[in-house]
């Protein structure tokens, strides 16, 4: 017998376990909070667990294939992989049953990634707005933790709010923060510059809207993050400062303006004459 496990397992202590990796162009669309799909196939045998991760993993694809890939998620795959365990023997409906009968807790984390999916299957998002959420969302769990849905309140958004006021400007792309990490650096004394109360806002924002979401999924039973922007004594058109008249008397009297000497000037003075003509 050979040493290595059949193909799709794993060995857990001396049970085998299926070990299947949907491919990224399914998952990447899909409902599921992870690409890799493990169960417990009940056997030290090395031929029936071949047999039966070969049998599982070929269902496993039919359905990825017949079906919309944002309506693959995790619950569904459970359930052909125990309906198709029980149907070959390896398992009892009965021992099914106890195993599904605590379904592992919402995150931050899975939830987000069935939005995100939502948001993008209905042309809600650009790659730019995608991206911007995530980043948004990633700093929520960075500064708080993967939590599940049932823990998160007010309490632990007031938390972020704090923390993510003293989020350092730039991170990510400073060379002086690459080797940290971000609640480390803000649960300390370093100082070192911030982003400005309208990032925070803005980012805010976004994981309210997340927030939103959920709360009309039936997923959260309230906002908790209603009501905490930061309030700004300014508007941004405001708080934007005005040229002076030393200011534009600076540009106007500069030879780049009074010479005409900027950049393609002269094609565009030739384009306004020749339509003038014309």
């Amino acid at each position: 017998m050979s040493t290595t496990t059949p193909k799709y397992t794993i060995t857990r202590g001396n049970i085998y376990w299926l070990n299947f990796r949907i491919p990224v162009n399914i998952y990447k669309y899909s409902a599921l909070s992870s690409q890799v799909v493990r169960a417990s196939l009940n056997t030290s045998d090395f031929d029936k667990a071949g047999s039966l991760a070969q049998i599982l993993v070929f269902k496993l694809k039919e359905h990825c294939k017949v079906n919309p890939v944002g309506s693959i998620n995790k619950q569904c795959l459970d359930n052909i992989i125990t309906t198709c365990l029980i149907e070959l023997g390896a398992i009892t409906l009965e021992s099914s049953q106890i195993s599904s009968s605590k379904p592992k807790p919402l995150t931050i984390s899975s939830s987000f990634k069935q939005y995100s999916n939502e948001m993008v299957a209905a042309d809600m998002w650009r790659v730019k707005t995608k991206c911007d959420y995530c980043a948004a969302v990633d700093n929520f769990i960075n500064l708080i933790g993967d939590i599940t849905l049932s823990s998160l309140d007010s309490k632990q958004c007031r938390n972020y709010k704090i923390k993510l006021m003293r989020f350092p400007l730039n991170w990510g792309k400073s060379l002086e923060f690459k080797s940290s990490r971000v609640i480390d650096l803000i649960n300390s004394s370093q100082p070192y510059p911030t982003i400005s109360t309208t990032t925070v806002n803005n980012q805010m924002r976004k994981v309210s809207s997340f927030f939103n979401w959920l709360v009309k999924q039936d997923l959260l039973v309230n906002n908790p993050l209603t009501g905490m922007k930061i309030r700004q004594e300014t508007s941004l058109k405001a708080a934007r400062t005005s040229f002076s008249v030393n200011d534009l008397s600076n540009i106007f009297s500069s030879p780049i303006y009074s010479e005409h000497s900027f950049l393609h000037g002269d094609s565009l003075i030739t384009t306004r004459k020749a339509k003038v003509i014309s």
